[in-house]
């Protein structure tokens, strides 16, 4: 039986942002491969290295940050080797990004609908023809106004005439997602993409992600802090901090048998239908500074099973169970 390709391989990632006096490192030698089709989730505190990840894949850590070590592979072609005009033609066609910020992310003198017909008409230009609902060929107008409904905006007819200073947070959120779906990127990197959404449109966009996947076979990265949402649209996960990942595998081992206990308080302090609690548990401490990182584990100083090597040397990552890793001493 033939082995699967990776879509996307990321080796011994280092992401660095230089300042007069030192160097900080943001990501420190990551390592993970997604596959097509396939959903991943990268999980871990506001701070952990997730979205300076997700930047780096793309090459868009801007100055005074930059990678300084590692490979990025996509489809086997190194993507630290091309240049911007290279990169562009693979940004927003083959991988499309979700940024945090959906306010900073559109044309302020553009209309929501003249955004969307632009990308689409990009697309259809260079042999992509997108997302579709259904199985009919739309024209590009019909196709924006579908891709708005389809992410759980009402009026798309009229929401395509109106700017992004007439939209809230959460509309310009799901315009944005709109916008990425509608070129059927190999890969999506979704950085936080439901953080201002209600509940009942969350549960439509993880819907619309778990669609594509499904029918056009993208592959996703999903950046969130949220154990539900990884819970419920991932295949595997990856648990980071501090940049440095801590444990990965696949989304119900890693869930169920929980190993670095880092991944055990994450999951500790996040709330279940099914346990009564009066008050969930918090991880003491809280993450370190990039100036002042650990010299062994970066977890460590908040850990209530730390051994005395914890402290001074960084633990390998280990296979535990088939395809379960984990980087702690107590499982050395």
């Amino acid at each position: 039986m033939s082995v699967k390709e990776p879509l996307l391989s990321v080796k011994q990632l280092k992401t660095v942002f230089k300042t007069r006096e030192t160097e900080l490192v943001a990501v420190d030698g990551i390592h993970f491969d997604i596959f097509p089709g396939e959903i991943l989730g990268l999980i871990g505190e506001s701070g952990s290295g997730k979205t300076v990840s997700g930047l780096s894949i793309l090459n868009l850590i801007s100055n005074p940050g930059c990678v300084a070590e590692g490979e990025i592979l996509f489809k086997g072609r190194s993507l630290l080797n091309l240049s911007e005009r290279e990169m562009r033609e693979i940004r927003g066609r083959e991988i499309a990004y979700i940024f945090q910020d959906p306010t900073t992310s559109l044309n302020p003198t553009k209309t929501v609908g003249w955004q969307i017909h632009h990308i689409l008409s990009a697309k259809r230009r260079n042999g992509r023809e997108g997302f579709r609902s259904g199985n009919e060929a739309f024209s590009l107008k019909e196709r924006t106004q579908h891709l708005l409904a389809d992410v759980g905006i009402l009026s798309p007819e009229k929401v395509i005439s109106l700017y992004p200073h007439n939209l809230s947070g959460g509309m310009l959120q799901r315009i944005l997602i709109a916008m990425a779906l509608g070129s059927s990127p190999d890969l999506i990197i979704a950085d936080e993409p439901t953080t201002n959404l209600d509940v009942i449109v969350e549960a439509q966009i993880l819907k619309l992600f778990l669609k594509l996947r499904d029918t056009v076979g993208s592959a996703i990265l999903f950046i969130t802090h949220d154990i539900g949402v990884i819970a419920e649209t991932c295949d595997r996960v990856i648990v980071l901090y501090a940049g440095k990942i801590m444990e990965r595998g696949d989304i119900d081992e890693v869930l169920n048998h929980p190993l670095h206990p880092y991944t055990v308080g994450l999951l500790q302090s996040s709330p279940r239908l099914e346990e009564e609690k009066e008050k969930l548990y918090q991880i003491k401490g809280e993450l370190p500074s990039l100036l002042e990182l650990p010299k062994g584990c970066r977890f460590s100083p908040r850990c209530d099973r730390a051994l005395p090597v914890c402290a001074e040397t960084l633990p390998p990552m280990i296979e535990v169970q088939k395809d379960h890793f984990v980087s702690c001493h107590l499982y050395v």
